[in-house]
């Protein structure tokens, strides 16, 4: 069952939200932090305040890398539950309605994938190298690009909404 109001054009403006949305948080972000540490580290502005022994900072890259990895786990489980059909119950009628609980549901997914970069950033301030930073960095890469949803992804959920709980 498929909504006649629902035209390519507004296929097309849902996943160009997604898409800025995702671009700002999962990319801009993460390399706005790459940036940014790297000019603090150029600047030396890390090493005067904060001092950590070896094996403290293996430890924390660990636990830190061990939750940026568990955190593409975590986005998972959000997109399932926050783009579930349990979501968007019977309700959700408009194709507008929809979109907007899209957005907002996706936009929670982009955030938690985005967290790695944050993790690398912190580890980097705390005297990791920039080779450390870059794999954090890269996690957060990685789980957007399998975070993001699908056109036809994003199709099926909408006629199982509109069909209802019975379909």
């Amino acid at each position: 069952m498929t909504d006649t109001f629902v035209s390519e054009h507004n296929w097309e403006e849902l996943r160009a939200t997604l898409a800025k949305r995702g671009v700002i948080i999962n990319l801009l972000i993460p390399f706005l932090l790459l940036g940014i540490g790297y000019g603090l580290r150029k600047l030396e502005f890390f090493s005067e305040y904060i001092v950590l022994d070896e094996p403290m900072h293996q430890l924390l890259l660990y636990i830190l890398g061990a939750l940026a990895l568990s955190e593409l786990a975590v986005g998972f489980f959000l997109k399932r539950t926050l783009l579930g059909p349990a979501r968007f119950g019977a309700g959700t009628t408009t194709f507008a309605e929809f979109s907007a609980r899209c957005v907002a549901g996706m936009t929670v997914v982009f955030a938690v994938g985005a967290a790695p970069a944050v993790y690398g950033f912190v580890v980097y301030a705390l005297g990791a190298t920039t080779e450390q930073f870059i794999f954090f960095v890269l996690v957060s890469l990685v789980g957007y690009r399998f975070l993001r949803p699908g056109k036809d992804e994003l199709q099926r959920l909408w006629e199982r909404t509109v069909a209802g709980p019975a379909a």
